[in-house]
C-alpha cells in the first residue's frame, strides 16, 4: 500500500478516459439501495484548445447475502474543434456471497470506444468470487462470452474468454481509501490473446458524502483491431458524491 500512495501522489491530476472498473466501491456491506455520482472536467484555452468531460453513476442494491450494482459512464474530449476521445459503457452485475467469503457473480456489458473502432462490445458471463481478512483482499474466477463489431470489419466477432480479478484496498482514518485492481481476460483456445487492465487509486474523503479522488488506469491488449496500439494509460483525477 505504501507504493500505491507514492505512486498516486507523483500522478498529475488530468481528467482522460474510462476504464470499466467494477471493484472500486464494492467494500462495505451498506444495506439497500445507495451510489455514487463521479464527474470530471477538463478545459484549455490559448494556445491549445482542449475540451473533455467525464460523468459516471453508479447505483448498488444490497439485501443479505444478495448485492446488485448498475454503473454507466460516458466520456468525451476535442482538441482545436476536433474529436479525440468518445466512449461509454454500461455494466450490469448480481453477487451472491452462498457461503459467507464464497459466491456466484452473473454479469452483462455493453460497451463502445470510436478511438478504438469499438463500434459495439458486449460480454455475458458469471463465476465465483472470493473474498479475505474482512474484504481487504478480493479474488474472482470465471468466463465470458465477447462480441465485438469493429469498425469497417463487416460482421460481428465471437469469442469465449476467461475473466478474473484480484482487488487489494484498504482505509485509513475513515477518511482516505488506497486500493490496486487486476483484471486479465484471455481467450480459451488461445491463451496468448489476452487483455490486462491495472488500477490504483486513492480516495480522499472531504465531507460525508463528497471525495476526491486521484486514479491510474492502464490497459494492455495483444490483439487490439489494425491501427490500434497495445496499451493505453489514463490518469484522472475527478469528484465522487455518495448517495
Amino acid at each position: 500500500m505504501r507504493a500505491l500512495l507514492i505512486l498516486c501522489f507523483l500522478i498529475p491530476s488530468l481528467s482522460l478516459a474510462q476504464v470499466v472498473n467494477i471493484e472500486s466501491d464494492r467494500g462495505g456491506d451498506k444495506q439497500g439501495l445507495h451510489g455514487n455520482t463521479e464527474a470530471g472536467v477538463s478545459l484549455q484555452r490559448g494556445n491549445v484548445q482542449v475540451f473533455q468531460y467525464q460523468i459516471a453513476l453508479r447505483g448498488d442494491y444490497i439485501s443479505g447475502i444478495h448485492h446488485s450494482l448498475l454503473i454507466g459512464s460516458t466520456s468525451y474530449g476535442e482538441e482545436e474543434g476536433n474529436p479525440f476521445q468518445n466512449e461509454s459503457y454500461a455494466h450490469l452485475r448480481w453477487t451472491a456471497m452462498w457461503f459467507g467469503n464464497v459466491g456466484t457473480e452473473v454479469f452483462t456489458q455493453v460497451q463502445q470506444d470510436e478511438f478504438k473502432l469499438l463500434t459495439l462490445r458486449q460480454l455475458t458471463g458469471g463465476g465465483l468470487r472470493f473474498t479475505f481478512f474482512q474484504d481487504h483482499l478480493a479474488l474472482g474466477v470465471g468466463g465470458m462470452s465477447d462480441v465485438e463489431k469493429i469498425e469497417g470489419v463487416e460482421g460481428h466477432k465471437i469469442d469465449a474468454r476467461g475473466t478474473s480479478y484480484v482487488r487489494l484496498g484498504n482505509e485509513w482514518d475513515k477518511r482516505i481509501k488506497g486500493q490496486i485492481i487486476g483484471y486479465y481476460q484471455p481467450l480459451f483456445n488461445d491463451p496468448e490473446d489476452y487483455r490486462l487492465t491495472a488500477t490504483g487509486s486513492l480516495d480522499f474523503k472531504v465531507t460525508k458524502s463528497l471525495s476526491v479522488v486521484n486514479e491510474m488506469n492502464y490497459t494492455y491488449d495483444t490483439q487490439p483491431p489494425e491501427g490500434v496500439i497495445n496499451d493505453d494509460l489514463q490518469l484522472r483525477f475527478k469528484l465522487k458524491i455518495k448517495w
